[in-house]
């Protein structure tokens, strides 16, 4: 029903820069059963009608100010739902209405809700009430960060946290340095020295957990079949807002439905938990609760830069560098905003909790390329590092964006090179400037190594999108799930196959199929060890030195080449029928497995009475293939070599040199080493009347970061620095 213009509520103007509005939230005037009732009434009860009245106060105010912050998601919603402000109609999300119903007491209630609080159809407001965010979140007397109804999964994963953390407080009250040591650990393991009798207790629960996990989900061992699940997939963990309004504010309260736990605990659990899998005694695996703990680690390292109080040993000193906004926005790259621009605005006050002020001011008039390359050109400068030029390996989307500014509204989940492990141009340092307007050119000094010859036509498929491995309770979307696993499983087969092709094509000795004869030049390594290199980045799996693929897994290798080229040896190799047994017995094997049966067999299992589709599956290459990887002597290297080259591509210069990078790369770009960054760069020769060269018209296009394997560590950098050349970059 339409309302008529003068009954809908009109924000007035504020009448200072430094004024915000409060929610004065009604309380309700009818008894109600729980919060529970109040999120979803019995079907003869009408809840009663949401009111509010907005109240404008001052930061600078000398009485101290009482409020809570409350941080959801909008998920894009329409205002559509109406609620009563000072007697007129004011339209909200679905999502707002349902937060208001959730947090509403029986008496007032103050509220900060930025939706309401800021009127939206003001840009000119926007501009300034967001940059006032940081204190806004940081004078309020808690966070209410709402994650939406509850369902049973998360009734009962809350429960569990609470049960947990109440062991946890009781064993810190007990032994506060024993704990903190603990909670500070970088890794877990033997020396947890958790009480035996704790231990138990903490045991006994997850087990109880465990069984009910499977008792609602029919299966267990997987991320999707545990009920945190259903609190980590809540859409507020990927929004980038979220990320502010949570690490600004000194205390915050996690609400679900009825159900509620204190960031702390909720954040000291998952520690404890996380540390008790990664333990060296423990037999549990981490697919279970450890696997959730990651998406904590963004906010508490953020947390504990702008609070150290709060997280006293969570954050090490080799994190230190996190407080850098060219680390952080990487970090939080992942995350989504339905503005682009607040991939950019919505960290706009957490940099300035963190001593970064000097940025371009917020601007909601400004087009997307302008915002985000008036930032990367902020970050370069005030860091004086190219650091920001590594996250250049994404697709890019934002139309007019320079190639020197990252693209923050997409991203692809690859693995990014782990740069401080290498150092491609010795120990030079970054040597840049800027030309022209904010949208100009960025000089960089360089010298170009090699040309790209080869770059093959498959790409590996990004992870994430194997969908099919999950069960659908619809035949119809099973059937479609199924066909996109089977389909993403030979694109990867494939793809594989042509890289190793490629790789051993150019050994001194070469072979149009895999063989284990023949040189890679650069380094005087047989051509598979290179390509497993290649591939693996050189076995290096994170930034610290002991991070290094150990080598019992670097020797599955030869089962792994061996058996994705099970069926495409030639009948006559000696070999063949020895392999494409063991290929055979691993089906077996896999078939006999529940959990195998689950995914590819939902409607009967494999037999007599097997359906025309699981026959299909058994009989596809692929899938005998990778579950003969996966059950054959192969898994361990196989997941790493997935990890690491998941929407990548392999390329292959003129010179014979062998690396990987993003799918953007093409045959005829360049691999650039640019002073002062560890990783070579992958460039494009432009011209401005469109086509390539090298004449005083041209210029170059960044395009992603790369490992080439012979070049990582200063093997193609002029001595001492000579010969650089200028770069112009556009």
């Amino acid at each position: 029903m339409s309302e008529s213009r003068e009954s809908i509520y009109e924000h007035k103007p504020l009448s200072s820069p430094r004024s915000i509005r409060i929610i004065k939230l009604k309380g309700t005037h009818r008894s109600l059963r729980s919060r529970l009732s109040r999120l979803a009434p019995a079907a003869d009860e009408q809840p009663q009608p949401l009111e509010v009245e907005l109240d404008e106060v001052s930061l600078d105010s000398s009485s101290p100010l009482s409020y809570e912050a409350l941080s959801y998601t909008w998920d894009g919603q329409k205002a559509d739902r109406s609620i009563k402000c000072h007697g007129r109609t004011m339209l909200v999300t679905r999502n707002c209405e349902m937060a208001l119903f959730g947090l509403r007491t029986k008496s007032t209630r103050c509220l900060w809700i930025d939706s309401i609080c800021i009127n939206q159809k003001s840009v000119a407001e926007k501009n300034t009430q967001v940059p006032l965010m940081g204190e806004i979140y940081g004078k309020c007397s808690k966070v209410l960060v709402w994650l939406g109804k509850a369902t049973e999964a998360s009734d009962q994963a809350l429960q569990y946290l609470r049960d947990i953390s109440g062991i946890v407080r009781q064993m810190a009250a007990q032994n506060p340095t024993q704990w903190m040591m603990m909670y500070s650990s970088t890794a877990g393991g033997p020396d947890l020295n958790i009480p035996p009798n704790v231990m138990k207790r903490i045991e006994d629960r997850r087990k109880i957990f465990r069984e009910r996990n499977k008792q609602i989900y029919g299966r267990e061992g997987t991320p999707s079949s545990n009920m945190l699940s259903d609190i980590f997939s809540r859409l507020w963990f990927s929004r980038m807002w979220t990320v502010q309004e949570l690490v600004l504010g000194h205390r915050a309260l996690i609400v679900c439905g009825n159900q509620e736990l204190p960031w702390a605990d909720f954040v000291s659990t998952m520690v404890l938990l996380a540390r008790i899998e990664q333990s060296a005694s423990s037999t549990a695996v981490i697919t279970n609760d450890a696997v959730f703990f990651p998406k904590l680690q963004i906010y508490q390292q953020l947390r504990g830069h702008v609070h150290p109080a709060l997280n006293a040993g969570m954050v090490s000193a080799r994190q230190q560098d996190a407080r850098k906004m060219s680390a952080i926005l990487t970090m939080l790259h992942p995350l989504s905003s339905w503005d682009p621009r607040d991939k950019l605005y919505a960290l706009h006050a957490c940099f300035g909790a963190l001593g970064i002020r000097d940025l371009p001011p917020v601007d909601y008039n400004l087009p997307v390329a302008q915002v985000y390359g008036a930032y990367a050109r902020a970050t370069m400068v005030r860091e004086q590092s190219l650091d920001l030029l590594y996250a250049l390996d994404h697709k890019r989307s934002v139309q007019g964006l320079a190639s020197w500014s990252p693209d923050w509204s997409s991203y692809g989940s690859v693995w990014k090179i782990c740069r401080e492990r290498f150092a491609a141009t010795g120990d030079s340092k970054a040597s840049f400037m800027f030309a022209g307007p904010e949208d100009g050119e960025l000089h960089l000094a360089g010298v170009v190594i090699a040309t790209i010859k080869h770059r093959p036509s498959l790409n590996l498929p990004p992870r994430g999108r194997d969908s099919g491995s999950g069960i659908n309770d619809d035949h119809r979307q099973q059937q479609q799930d199924l066909e996109l696993l089977l389909a993403n499983m030979t694109q990867q087969v494939q793809t594989w196959q042509e890289w190793a092709r490629l790789a051993s094509s150019q050994s001194s000795n070469t072979s149009s199929t895999a063989n284990s004869s023949g040189y890679y030049q650069p380094t005087n390594q047989t051509w598979p060890d290179a390509f497993l290199r290649t591939m693996l980045q050189d076995g290096v799996t994170g930034p610290l030195p002991h991070q290094v693929l150990p080598a019992e897994v670097l020797d599955e290798f030869w089962n792994w080449i061996g058996i994705l080229f099970a069926y495409a040896q030639p009948d006559d190799d000696p070999n063949k029928k020895e392999i494409v047994d063991m290929v055979d017995e691993a089906v077996k094997f896999a078939l006999a497995r529940p959990a195998v049966r689950l995914v590819y067999f939902p409607e009967g299992g494999v037999g007599v009475e097997q359906q025309q589709q699981s026959a299909v599956v058994v009989n596809t290459p692929a899938w005998r293939i990778m579950m003969a990887i996966n059950y054959g002597g192969a898994r361990a290297i196989n997941a790493q070599i997935f990890e690491k080259t998941a929407g990548r591509t392999f390329f292959v210069t003129e010179a014979g040199y062998m690396g990987t990078g993003s799918e953007l790369i093409r045959a005829g770009d360049l691999v650039v080493l640019v002073a002062g960054m560890t990783v070579p760069m992958i460039m494009r020769s432009e011209s401005h009347d469109g086509g390539g060269g090298t004449g005083s018209n041209s210029y170059y296009s960044l395009v992603c970061p790369a490992y080439v394997h012979g070049v990582m560590n200063g093997e193609k950098w002029p001595a001492n620095g000579e010969g650089l050349i200028n770069l112009t970059i556009k």
